[in-house]
């Protein structure tokens, strides 16, 4: 179990392959694996009470911001190995960036947003990481072993926990604390109105205003979104459904990452 990709990093590779298939083509999918008794169980239901576990919350997450949106290409895969990677999906009213974090926390990071051609208003921030109950065990009907370090199987049984959190801005990038491996922290970033109201209908915390922070090009230069096809109308909301085409005007240059000591 120490060497799977379980409780926390299991949302990382959840983003990898969401973010594969969307760029691959994919329209929809279907997740299987709910309350089963495996180590990439993503919920599970015990004494009358229900658990979601990180896995599940990192799929909340991509159900509730990526509906209706292009995922952004990137040239790189998730690598633990790496301080963070990035994914992001987006169309005429939002931006929604996932950053996750490696086996290394790399501590504060900026995102520089000058040059990606979009118009920004206000942003949210949320992360995402996993807490395991103290008496997991207990809960969970897992015996006790004094002869085995059990801390990899108690990763497995992580509950995820949202928290909103709020971005430094200033000079044209966006900074973040990534404090913990493999934590997720997502930038929803709103374009227009509509997109700003859709992005607080599910962010946890109150947006960042872009315009009144000083240094911070809250209009860019815009770029032209990648048209839509003319024979593919899905637009669903719906778990693991987004349209996933190429980005095109510029848009595939995802992303200018600077570490800050």
């Amino acid at each position: 179990l120490d060497e799977a990709a379980y409780g926390q990093e299991h949302a990382a590779y959840i983003l990898e392959s969401f973010s594969s298939y969307a760029e691959a083509g994919a329209d929809a999918a279907s997740l299987y694996g709910v309350d089963l008794i495996h180590p990439g169980r993503v919920s599970w239901q015990e004494g009358g009470e229900g658990y979601d576990f990180v896995g599940a919350e990192m799929l909340e997450m991509l159900y509730e911001s990526v509906g209706g949106t292009h995922a952004l290409a990137s040239d790189t895969a998730y690598d633990p190995d790496a301080p963070v990677t990035t994914y992001g999906f987006e169309n005429d009213d939002k931006l929604v960036l996932f950053l996750a974090a490696g086996d290394t926390a790399p501590g504060h990071v900026c995102l520089d947003l000058e040059g990606m051609g979009l118009t920004y208003t206000q942003v949210w921030a949320e992360r995402l990481t996993g807490e395991t109950p103290e008496d997991w065990q207990a809960i969970f009907g897992v015996p006790d072993n004094p002869d085995v370090d059990e801390t990899p199987e108690a990763e497995t049984y992580a509950v995820g926990v949202r928290d909103a959190i709020t971005p430094d801005l200033s000079q044209g990038a966006v900074g973040v604390d990534l404090g913990s491996p493999h934590e997720v922290i997502r930038l929803s970033f709103a374009k227009t109105a509509e997109g700003a109201a859709e992005i607080a209908s599910w962010s946890e915390g109150s947006a960042t205003d872009l315009s009144v922070l000083d240094g911070f090009p809250s209009v860019l230069p815009t770029c032209a979104l990648p048209e839509e096809e003319d024979d593919n109308d899905e637009n669903s909301d719906a778990a693991m459904i987004a349209e996933a085409v190429g980005s095109g005007g510029g848009m595939g240059l995802l992303f200018l990452l600077f570490f800050l000591v």
